[in-house]
């Protein structure tokens, strides 16, 4: 009599003999120990399961699909991704400790080694059914195929449920930061550690939005694209929060040119995706209770790029730039009337005065220069200075009364309707 198995002419049935059903019984008897030995050679081929706590678990997993296998040759019918629903819970588990989808299924392998041993075995110890090895070939096969597919699919669900789940961890921990909260909650305090951020290393915040014009659902889908670039490309944690971009970015003794070039290079290669974003970069800090204080600075930092693709740090911007975008109402008030009604009768208009004074300034009050970079006849300039001079009385050779004059054009200019 055959010992091999035979298909049923019923879908995913399979005709075992005895010899086969006997094999089973046996297996069933010794299925701790299967999976146990599956477990050790996992441990022993994998280091990054060696690293792991999950031998109990891998254990548990390996006894479930040995438990397929045999169940199925009871039941004589071909395995499914069906008969693993446990696989979800295990597939989870291995993203959570950072094992990869590649040593997941290596160790699927590893097991289908292992049971095929233990077939061996039975065959070695019973010389009258040689065959039975040769007809499970095929059921092995079967039972690993359909298992690894399921764990292939279930681990990419669990990657992805990881992934939102890390999402969610770290939207709530910048708005602890945010909110002057220190965070207390495990996960929270595990995400900082994750990224290199502790007290004792400075970091710095940035601030990242859409350059160009574009609508709020558009900005915020850029922001979305843009922080999953800014998670790979570097160190840190990134959120979205409505159109903008924040990161908490670890400095690692390095200075913020460091920082500051790396976030570039991402910007460099959203840009070249048709993602444009203007980034902004605080100062370092040290305690995260500043954590306010440096989302301030980057806010700033992102607005001196007046909606520019590009990357500024709050370091570099001059004090002037500081004072005028950040300035108290109080200093708007402080502006002379006379001062005042000059510039705003200036930029109501085409704004040539205003313009002429900040190209004066830009090139260190040196009139010629200015000319060039505004086109006209340096003559021109003159006249214009003059004009400035008489109707505002400020004398344009005393810094004082340049700074004054030059601080009231950045913050009325600002104000002005687009």
């Amino acid at each position: 009599m055959s010992t091999r198995s035979a298909t049923d002419r019923r879908p995913g049935r399979i005709r075992f003999d005895a010899e086969t059903l006997e094999l089973a019984s046996w297996m069933r008897e010794r299925l701790d120990i299967m999976a146990l030995d599956a477990a050790d050679a996992i441990w022993v081929e994998l280091p990054a399961y060696r690293e792991s706590d999950l031998h109990d678990d891998v254990a548990a997993h390996c006894m479930r699909i040995f438990g397929v296998f045999i169940t199925t040759i009871d039941e004589q019918r071909t395995p499914s991704v069906e008969d693993f629903p446990w696989t979800a819970a295990h597939a989870l588990r291995r993203v959570e400790s950072g094992i990869s989808l590649i040593d997941f299924l290596r160790a699927f392998r590893i097991a289908q080694l292992t049971l095929w041993e233990h077939v061996q075995d039975y065959v070695r110890a019973h010389d009258d059914v040689r065959d039975v090895a040769l007809g499970l070939v095929t059921h092995v096969m079967r039972t690993i195929e359909a298992g690894s597919s399921a764990a292939a699919t279930t681990y990419l669900e669990a990657q992805q449920y990881d992934l939102a789940d890390q999402e969610r961890i770290h939207r709530d921990l910048i708005d602890d930061l945010l909110a002057g909260r220190r965070p207390t909650v495990a996960p929270r305090l595990a995400s900082l550690a994750n990224a290199g951020l502790t007290e004792d290393q400075p970091f710095v915040v940035a601030t990242a939005r859409s350059a160009g014009t574009l609508n709020a659902d558009e900005r915020e889908l850029m922001a979305v694209k843009a922080r999953k670039m800014f998670a790979y490309g570097a160190a840190g944690i990134y959120v979205v929060r409505q159109d903008e971009v924040i990161g908490l970015v670890p400095l690692n003794g390095c200075p913020v040119a460091v920082a500051e070039a790396r976030l570039e290079r991402v910007a460099e290669e959203l840009g070249v995706r048709g993602v444009e974003m203007a980034v902004g970069l605080s100062t370092p800090h040290l305690h995260f209770d500043s954590m306010p204080d440096a989302f301030s600075e980057s806010q700033l930092a992102c607005e001196s790029l007046e909606g520019r693709r590009g990357i500024a740090s709050l370091s570099s911007l001059s004090t002037l730039d500081y004072l005028v975008r950040r300035p108290a109402e109080t200093v708007r008030r402080l502006i002379r009337p006379r001062v005042r009604s000059f510039l705003v009768e200036d930029l109501a208009g085409d704004g040539v005065y205003s313009e002429s004074m900040r190209a004066y300034v830009e090139h260190d009050l040196n009139a010629k220069e200015a000319a060039k970079s505004l086109h006209v006849h340096v003559n021109t300039m003159y006249y214009r200075l003059d004009r400035i001079a008489t109707r505002t009385g400020c004398d344009l050779r005393k810094v004082d009364q340049v700074i004054e004059l030059m601080l009231a054009v950045r913050m009325l200019s600002d104000t002005r309707p687009s």
